[in-house]
């Protein structure tokens, strides 16, 4: 099945927006589990939340790396991503 060139940059746009907004949201929820952590040396539960947030953070960063060089190599050398969500124009 074939795909129009606009059709991949609309999905790459898309996929771009979604990681852009998973992103901010995991950042705004570690910084808020950041916030109101108690003082001193948190308790190994609260330590284990702080850094599972973060680890999530991490994984978001990557998914929303990943869709701007996808975006950015399709828009600049038409370099389609892999996937059965991309067809070749």
């Amino acid at each position: 099945m074939r795909t129009s060139s606009n059709g991949i940059a609309r999905k790459l746009t898309e996929e771009l927006e979604v990681a852009t907004a998973e992103f901010n949201k995991m950042q705004r929820v570690a910084l808020e589990i950041v916030r109101y952590a108690p003082c001193g040396i948190p308790l190994p539960d609260g330590q284990a939340r702080i850094l599972r947030s973060w680890r999530e953070v991490r994984v978001a960063f990557e998914r929303y790396h990943n869709a701007v060089k996808a975006y950015r190599n399709f828009l600049l050398y038409r370099i389609v991503p892999d996937g059965e969500d991309h067809q070749v124009p």
